[in-house]
């Protein structure tokens, strides 16, 4: 049973970060000071001295702002300034920042530059008053970063940082009994627990599914042998406590889920679909918050990849990270660089990147988020792991060699899933 997440923590090539400020914001302005081209796409080599014609658009939360250059060069910069003001930060303060275009040909079809998108926190990453370089994917069309400031346009009550107070944990009794409990120690693996013996039992009914998964914030579907797909909002998540939104039943958002092998969700509403002949498809529930039945490709989703059938576990790190278990132990890792939209671009798209191995001697394998990774044995020990190298694939790991031992009990469920992870405001 994956999980999934969450929220975006990546900041590349930071500059100049201020600190100091410590109020909380509901609104931002945004400034996309400059374009650096690494590569225009042009061959200098065999036509000496000259450049490309590059027309882009970029769109803040909504915002859209375009720009264009007849004469872009290898390795240059090129000043923007463009400003997207009283940027709102609701409903998960949260800023993204797309960028997509093309460069002009008069003598065959426009070529497609890479999508950069970036998402940001700017109250709990720091981001707050910040100058950031945000970097395309390489391509055979171009490559490119922007440099991008972000500062406060409204201001409420003083707010600290946040504390992250734990990860939650479902577990599903063969009753169809719902048990929740919240791992305090996720960050660093220490075996610190709320309602660690034996959970709270915050529901029942769950036996009608044949797969539950988390999509965060509390929300959780369920799907049907029948291939129907229900949706849940556990709105005492954070705590533990029974109250829910849609908790009779669940709501009914859309059928046909019995064709995949293996469902779940990428965080953001975003669900991935494994067929048995491996394809991976791609759908977003844009009504995932308040559990209504509005999708981008939902009749069948978006085919992104194939191949994924190698794998005996699939499941998603957050941010568009996505590793499978292979039936020898193997851990593999992708990214998903097209998960907002359904596009596929990906990194280490095929066949993955090998960052581990030995992960067979595990039941369930699921994500905690921000590189965390949890391992249940048949005996129903459970086990902790932090891949620090889980945005870029790299091998580099916390307790990597056999995990560190968290719990136990764990076999008296018939699946596990993890939720989300609780940020307490700090006031």
């Amino acid at each position: 049973m994956p999980t999934e997440l969450f929220r975006q923590r990546d900041i590349s090539e930071r500059i100049e970060p201020e600190r100091g400020n410590d109020m909380a914001i509901t609104h931002a302005t945004v400034t996309i000071n400059k374009i650096h081209v690494i590569d225009s796409s042009v061959n200098t080599t065999a036509e000496p001295g000259s450049s490309a014609e590059w027309y882009m658009k970029f769109i803040v939360n909504g915002q859209q702002q375009t720009w264009g250059h007849d004469g872009v060069r290898d390795n240059t910069d090129y000043a923007l300034n463009l400003t997207f003001p009283n940027v709102s930060l609701a409903p998960n303060g949260t800023i993204t920042i797309a960028a997509s275009g093309y460069e002009h040909d008069d003598t065959s079809a426009n070529d497609v530059l890479p999508r950069l998108e970036k998402t940001v926190h700017p109250a709990q990453d720091f981001e707050l008053g910040a100058t950031e370089w945000a970097f395309s994917p390489d391509s055979p069309e171009g490559s490119y970063k922007i440099e991008y400031s972000i500062k406060a346009a409204q201001q409420q009550q003083p707010l600290g940082v946040g504390r992250a107070v734990g990860f939650a944990v479902y577990g599903i009794k063969p009753n169809g009994d719902l048990h929740w409990y919240r791992h305090d120690g996720w960050k660093e693996g220490t075996a610190h627990w709320t309602a660690g013996a034996g959970g709270v039992r915050i529901s029942g009914g769950w036996g009608i599914y044949a797969n539950v998964f988390s999509g965060g914030d509390g929300v959780i579907y369920g799907i049907k042998p029948n291939g129907d797909l229900h949706w849940y909002r556990h709105d005492g998540w954070k705590e533990g406590t029974a109250h829910w939104t849609a908790g009779a039943g669940g709501v009914r958002i859309s059928g046909g889920w019995g064709i995949y092998a293996n469902v779940f969700s990428g965080g953001d509403g975003v669900i991935y679909g494994i067929k048995p002949n491996g394809d991976l498809h791609w759908y977003r529930h844009d009504g995932w918050k308040e559990g209504t039945a509005h999708w981008t490709a939902g009749a069948g989703g978006v085919r992104i990849s194939g191949g994924w059938g190698i794998y005996a576990n699939v499941f998603s790190g957050g941010d568009g990270v996505i590793y499978g278990i292979k039936p020898n132990g193997d851990l593999h890792w992708y990214r998903h660089d097209g998960w907002k939209e359904g596009t596929a671009h990906w990194t280490a798209g095929a066949g993955g990147v090998r960052i581990s191995g030995g992960w067979g001697i595990y039941a369930n394998v699921f994500s905690g988020g921000d590189g965390v990774i949890y391992g249940i044995k048949p005996n129903g020990d459970l086990h902790w792991y932090r891949h620090d190298g889980w945005k870029q694939g790299t091998a580099h790991w916390t307790a990597g060699a056999g995990g560190v031992r968290i719990s136990g009990g764990w076999d008296i469920y018939a699946g596990v899933f993890g939720g989300d992870t609780y940020i307490e405001p700090a006031g």
